[in-house]
């Protein structure tokens, strides 16, 4: 039997202070950063602040402020990281305020300090055991891995193309007037037909369970929940350790 993760504001505090610290010490530049919430909104939110972040733009979802991991290539491209986790609110009791787990995300992305363009790399997701539809208990993209990771490298890449074909289609206008620079099709230009629909495939949307262990005889399981707040601080903590170590082949 699954059941939500329930926890009272003192210990969602805790939670959030040990979150913090943990993800300091992965920080190239912990000082400037912190992790703070906003108990003002519903779900409450929690994610980076402080002078060492930066906020960039989502494939999916709201701008969010990241904070670099790794330097990849020793002259100043790092790969940055954005948390984002949410807690909703439930039914108080007496005086205490209580909520309850909904999801934690890590967002990896690649680019220079002081620059907003930093394209998504990938990212790792775990949806807690909550009220996703508003009223029954469940589990976030049913029958999908959690937790999981998804590639986002493809649909960045699609997004940048998109970006410099239009930057050429205005330069193109401003050449020749009212001409209306002709486009021409993909295989038009020699391209392989497969590649073309191979690179169109939402990569993104494929969930890549970390958690599934498929090898031990009798075991189908693929989908977890946290059962306690030391679940998701140890998860967050061990998966920023294993990024920044992969991150170090590239």
């Amino acid at each position: 039997m699954v059941d939500p993760l329930i926890l009272k504001e003192v210990q969602v505090q805790a939670h959030l202070a040990e979150l913090g610290r943990l993800l300091q010490r992965h920080l190239l530049f912990p000082s400037e950063v912190r992790l703070t919430a906003d108990w003002g909104v519903s779900p409450l939110v929690a994610g980076l602040v402080g002078g060492g972040s930066e906020t960039v733009a989502r494939n999916v979802g709201r701008d969010t402020p990241v904070a670099p991991i790794s330097d990849i290539d020793g002259a100043g491209l790092y790969a940055w990281i954005g948390m984002r986790e949410e807690w909703e609110s439930e039914k108080q009791a007496g005086r205490i305020r209580r909520f309850s787990f909904r999801s934690v995300s890590l967002t990896v992305h690649a680019g220079y300090r002081g620059n907003r363009f930093k394209p998504q790399l990938f990212r790792s997701e775990w949806s807690g055991f909550a009220r996703w539809n508003g009223t029954e208990l469940g589990h976030q993209s049913p029958g999908a891995g959690h937790p999981h990771w998804q590639i986002d490298l493809v649909e960045s890449m699609e997004r940048i193309a998109a970006h410099d074909a239009n930057d050429h289609r205005a330069a193109l206008r401003r050449q020749v007037g009212d001409v209306i620079p002709q486009d021409f099709p993909p295989g038009a230009m020699g391209r392989d037909d497969l590649t073309t629909k191979v690179g169109s495939l939402k990569l993104s949307r494929f969930h890549m369970a970390s958690v599934a262990p498929w090898w031990t005889r009798g075991v189908d399981v693929h989908i977890n929940s946290p059962r306690e707040a030391r679940d998701v601080e140890l998860w967050v903590d061990k998966t920023v350790s294993y990024t920044i170590q992969e991150l170090g082949r590239l």
